[in-house]
């Protein structure tokens, strides 16, 4: 048994792959949720990341929407300036509105993480479900001014579960575009603070308003 079971730690071993000075490294894989910019034809030109990289993208990704732009979460290897994209899954990114009073959708969402980052408010939320779908949206309730001129966006989530029974807890994202506000708001000097509907209680979270661009626009 002590050599058979030798025998078979040494054909494991032989499994393992060598690096010689001559060969290069597999890039890494990275996964963010960013903006993807499209050509003419629905394919994937370009990959705009909230820390304002741009990355070109050199494999043919297509069946899009032509000539916009979208939030999406990707997994891709980068090298050179190019992006080499292996999946794609949009991110839903509603508009803020005002909401008619009464029509607010106060379910409760588990908030895993929140942050500011391309011009977007972005959310991971841990929802109970059973597989249908969920509704969500952000609820506009308008511009107050304060001290020093300042002036602050108020946001709340909402969602809706609507008939989905509580089975078991998957990953979503969430992104509120921040860019129709640009015209209101001054990067810098103003900010937000969006509520969310929670177990516990609304919470809510206050950012810098950032510097934003209209998605598509490709600046």
């Amino acid at each position: 048994m002590k050599r058979a079971a030798l025998a078979l730690m040494l054909s494991a071993l032989t499994l393992l792959p060598s690096c010689g000075d001559e060969e290069t490294p597999l890039a890494p894989y990275r996964e963010d949720i960013l903006d993807v910019y499209t050509d003419a034809d629905g394919f994937a030109s370009q990959l705009l990341r909230d820390d304002g990289t741009r990355l070109t993208v050199a494999n043919r990704v297509g069946g899009l929407p032509a000539d916009t732009s979208y939030r999406v979460m990707a997994l891709y290897t980068e090298e050179g300036g190019n992006a080499h994209l292996t999946s794609l899954a949009q991110v839903l990114a509603p508009l803020p509105a005002a909401y008619l009073h009464g029509a607010s959708m106060a379910d409760p969402v588990d908030v895993e993480a929140v942050w500011s980052g391309g011009g977007y408010i972005n959310l991971r939320l841990a929802l109970k479900t059973g597989g249908l779908p969920h509704t969500f949206g952000f609820d506009d309730r308008g511009i107050t001014t304060g001290a020093g001129e300042s002036r602050m966006l108020h946001l709340t989530l909402l969602h809706d579960q609507g008939i989905d029974p509580l089975y078991y807890t998957r990953t979503t994202y969430v992104a509120c575009p921040l860019y129709p506000y640009a015209a209101d708001l001054t990067a810098g000097r103003d900010s937000i603070t969006l509520t969310v509907p929670t177990d516990d209680g609304e919470r809510a979270w206050k950012f810098a308003f950032p510097v934003t661009h209209r998605p598509g626009s490709g600046s």
